[in-house]
């Protein structure tokens, strides 16, 4: 049941945003088209990069916090283990570097407009909600982590 909860959220969610949203906003608002230059298949490094970022993220959230990535799903403990220890947000680090590869890769205006608006969105759940949550659930052990981890931009974890 863990298994079938933890695919359905992806498919609906970051599926949504990584892969169903991009297509139609192409197919409707603006094709791209392959970027032949270099700097279109420079974005085949990001977007791999996140994508291997968030799938590692996901299964190391699955295994640690014994939990999903979905709200309704909660881990039953703090994840810091695995990408989670140089970065507090891996899996919405993985899914920007995904879009931005995406947007590269097609030359789109209409996908780095999207890029965008879900950093903005993913930046302002992050501090309206998901921190705050966190901060309820896990205490002083989440207060710790956030002292020694940044939210955003990975960097070697320092010691405790």
């Amino acid at each position: 049941m863990f298994w079938l909860r933890l695919t359905t959220f992806l498919l609906l969610v970051p599926g949504s945003v990584m892969i169903w949203g991009p297509m139609a906003l192409l197919r409707f608002l603006g094709k791209g088209e392959m970027g032949y230059g270099a700097v279109g298949w420079i974005g085949v490094i990001p977007l791999v990069l996140g994508f291997v970022l968030f799938v590692w993220t996901v299964l190391n959230f699955a295994k640690s916090g014994k939990g999903t990535p979905a709200p309704y799903d909660p881990p039953k403990s703090l994840v810091i283990e695995g990408p989670y220890r140089w970065v507090r947000n891996p899996m919405y680090v993985g899914v920007v570097g995904v879009l931005i590869g995406e947007a590269m890769l097609v030359d789109s205006t209409v996908l780095t407009i999207h890029t965008g608006a879900t950093a903005l969105s993913c930046a302002i759940f992050v501090l309206l909600y998901e921190e705050p949550k966190l901060s309820r659930l896990f205490g002083e052990q989440y207060a710790e982590y956030r002292r020694t981890v940044p939210r955003w931009l990975p960097r070697p974890p320092q010691a405790v």
